[in-house]
């Protein structure tokens, strides 16, 4: 081989390639959606009235602070908890419940419901909780959502497209909804940037709300792997194989993020092993998703030694990757455009070179503390035909 021959490609690559390879892991997702045509809800719509919304809470009931704006639905409204909760927890929940008309669901769990557990951001409790209060539901449709998630607009919008389109199941936009704080306002861009790609892969659901019809919902639940990072995108990916129809709903919806560093570490930290698990864990069903593993595995995670390889030893790049983070998202939100776009390069950074390298570890040690690596059970035959809105 001649090196020499070698390191001049290298060079040519650095200055055409690098620059801009350092910069897909974010602007992939805007670029591929950016254009696609969204179904959205607005005053006026189709609406559709025959749905539950399922709330998992646990541990304190001062982490449920949306029931005010779901005071509407009464008992449509599941509060899903644990049987493993103190007294005062649940005489708090019932007090609710009679004031507002909300519906309690207390669901057996596998695992003791420690204080650590709840507070946990890999713990399992959520979905098993979700699992069994959604055999509950007897409504056509069902909508789960976090416990500090509020819609834009009523439900019924969303349940209406989702008549009118026929989907069973749905992804929807999250925005953070307490954009106060510098590291919040970093998550407005990063989640304005990666909601873009459920027009593409509608199939890729946010825990914070998604949408479906009871009996999906139900099926896929009943096959979930109970891994709790990844769990979002695992109940779409289910779906989506099991063969009901998935679609992508422009029904915006407002979530609190972590707004300082440690709290946002810990979920990021937790995030990125939900990536490997997804992406490396479940490499066998690349094939069925080519786009969604292309993304995750190839651009985020395989790519990485590239990024810092850049930084290491073509330190001049930098510079350069700062000016094409700031024209690029400039263009891409030239109607939001803030000067947090400056500072974005910077936390983005943090994401692409530290959080996904640090996702392998991640994903080892949720697998072995709850002796679970989050395998995806797809040897079933399909309950339908495939009807999925993309062939992603």
């Amino acid at each position: 081989m001649n090196w020499s021959h070698l390191a001049a490609g290298l060079g040519i690559a650095s200055i055409f390639f690098f620059p801009f390879l350092v910069s897909l892991v974010d602007f992939v997702p805007a670029f591929l959606g950016k254009h696609r045509k969204p179904i959205i809800t607005e005053p006026g719509g189709p609406e559709f009235d025959d749905f539950g919304i399922l709330i998992p809470i646990y541990g304190n009931i001062k982490y449920l602070t949306n029931q005010n704006a779901l005071a509407r639905y009464g008992e449509r409204v599941y509060l899903c908890t644990t049987d493993q909760e103190s007294e005062e927890f649940y005489r708090d929940l019932d007090a609710l419940s009679a004031e507002r008309g909300f519906t309690v669901v207390k669901a057996p769990i596998e695992t003791e419901a420690s204080d650590g557990a709840k507070k946990s951001t890999t713990s399992p409790i959520r979905d098993q909780i979700v699992r069994a209060a959604v055999e509950e539901v007897k409504n056509k449709y069902v909508v789960a959502i976090d416990a500090d998630t509020v819609p834009d607009q009523p439900f019924e919008l969303l349940f209406g497209q989702m008549e009118a389109n026929q989907f069973e199941m749905v992804s929807t936009r999250l925005y953070p909804s307490n954009p106060g704080r510098l590291m919040a306002k970093f998550q407005v861009i990063e989640y304005w940037l990666s909601m873009n790609l459920r027009r593409i892969i509608p199939w890729l659901v946010s825990g914070g709300c998604h949408a479906a019809t009871t009996e999906c919902y139900q099926a896929v639940m009943r096959r979930h792997s109970m891994f709790f990072q990844g769990n979002d995108v695992e109940v779409g990916l289910l779906a989506e194989d099991l063969g009901f129809r998935v679609g992508h709903i422009e029904f915006n919806v407002g979530t609190e993020v972590p707004d300082t560093f440690k709290p946002w570490w810990r979920q990021r930290f937790a995030w990125a092993g939900g990536e490997w698990r997804l992406g490396i864990g479940n490499i066998k069903l690349a094939p069925r998703h080519p786009l969604f593993f292309f993304y995750t595995v190839v651009i985020m995670i395989a790519m990485c030694p590239f990024r810092w390889y850049a930084v290491i030893f073509e330190p001049w790049l930098i510079p350069v990757v700062y000016i094409i983070y700031v024209v690029m998202i400039s263009i891409l939100r030239r109607r939001e455009w803030t000067w947090v776009v400056l500072l974005y390069p910077f936390y983005a950074t943090i994401n692409s070179l530290v959080m996904i390298p640090l996702g392998g570890y991640s994903y080892v040690k949720m697998s072995l503390k709850y002796s679970n690596w989050g395998w995806i059970d797809t040897h079933f035959r399909k309950a339908k035909p495939s009807t999925s809105e993309t062939d992603s």
